[in-house]
């Protein structure tokens, strides 16, 4: 069961933005290779932007760290940086020109490429969580996944931009990453952070829906525990509340029938089990549970013949004892009547 969902929730995973996008290629991470002002005329820097105008990237990424080994000026040093960091993105060597856009960052926060690259760094750091780019499985004495890596990028841009336009999708995508690693108590932590911080944001709507399905891939199946599978009916019905002609508003009512199926056939096992104890009144009990909460079911037509065909029994005789004495309250004995956890068996 869990690995039945489990596996709905990562089908959905790389999705694009909120409605039919889909997530962007590294191509379309052009690298800038013209060199602002503070190189002009600088032949060894002319001969880096030939190289990397021409596609030599790892040529021009060598030169340009190269000039930057000697160079004393903060503002020609920042630019050098950069450059570096945009040819090192052009080579497909993700890992380094996210190392290089954070020194950058740390080093020069006054350089006019500042602002290019954060930006940088949350495309970089989406591209790792998407599994779009890759990196040395050891760096440093830590091994990370390239997932894992996109997380720690990504969760470090937002710590010190949470205001930032792309905080949420960095969320967003923090929460594919953690589905990907099969971590879905963490995936859905992070949508409902997108849910509860961004309430305005594209992936809301979105971030409801897989936050539910995070939900169920955390369970083991009705059988075991229905909890988790009631709390994702009761989520994807607050979604369509929410969101009537929303994003996956065909994906959830199509998701609410199995699940109700799913919850009205093992109920309709608990009464078979119980008829087959020659306990009629509980059974009779569960086949009414299932004709009051599932009453379009498959399992609501079989509750009907059985339940027609029962002969109408008393309840059982009140234990003896202190026991007969107690007080309930009524959701107690809705509770016991209705929802008492019957013991199953491996023969059905």
């Amino acid at each position: 069961m869990v690995d039945r969902w489990a596996a709905a929730l990562l089908l959905t995973t790389l999705a694009g933005c909120a409605g039919s996008g889909t997530a962007p290629e590294p191509a379309e991470l052009t690298p800038i290779v013209t060199p602002a002002d503070a190189l002009s005329g600088d032949p060894r820097a002319e001969a880096a932007r030939a190289a990397a105008a021409a596609g030599r990237y790892e040529q021009a990424r060598q030169a340009y760290e190269a000039l930057l080994a000697s160079e004393t000026d903060p503002a020609r040093r920042g630019e050098l940086v950069f450059l570096a960091a945009e040819c090192a993105l052009g080579a497909s060597d993700f890992h380094r020109a996210a190392t290089l856009y954070q020194r950058l960052l740390s080093d020069h926060p006054g350089s006019p490429r500042f602002g290019q690259a954060v930006e940088r760094v949350f495309q970089v750091g989406r591209l790792f969580c998407l599994g779009q780019a890759t990196r040395p499985s050891w760096f440093f004495g830590v091994e990370f996944t390239n997932h894992e890596f996109g997380i720690r990028v990504l969760e470090r841009f937002r710590d010190a931009r949470e205001r930032h336009p792309l905080a949420d999708d960095a969320l967003h995508a923090i929460a594919l990453a953690h589905v990907e690693l099969g971590e879905y108590e963490k995936a859905q932590a992070s949508w409902e952070t997108v849910i509860r911080e961004y309430p305005t944001s594209e992936w809301v709507d979105t971030a409801h829906y897989r936050a539910a399905l995070a939900v169920l891939a955390t369970g083991s199946g009705a059988r075991y525990d229905k909890a988790p599978l009631r709390e994702t009916v009761a989520r994807l019905r607050r979604y369509q509340q929410l969101f009537p002609t929303g994003n996956h508003a065909q994906e959830v009512q199509a998701q609410l029938e199995e699940l109700n199926e799913e919850l009205a056939a093992h109920e309709l096992a608990v009464a078979r089990f119980y008829l087959g104890r020659s306990r009629p009144y509980a059974a009779d009990l569960y086949l009414a549970a299932i004709l009051r909460d599932y009453p379009g079911t498959e399992a609501a037509v079989d509750a009907l013949a059985l339940r027609t065909s029962l002969p109408r029994t008393s309840p059982p005789a009140a234990a003896s004892g202190l026991r007969g004495l107690e007080l309930e309250d009524e959701e107690q004995r809705q509770d016991r009547l209705r929802l008492a956890p019957a013991p199953i068996d491996d023969s059905w």
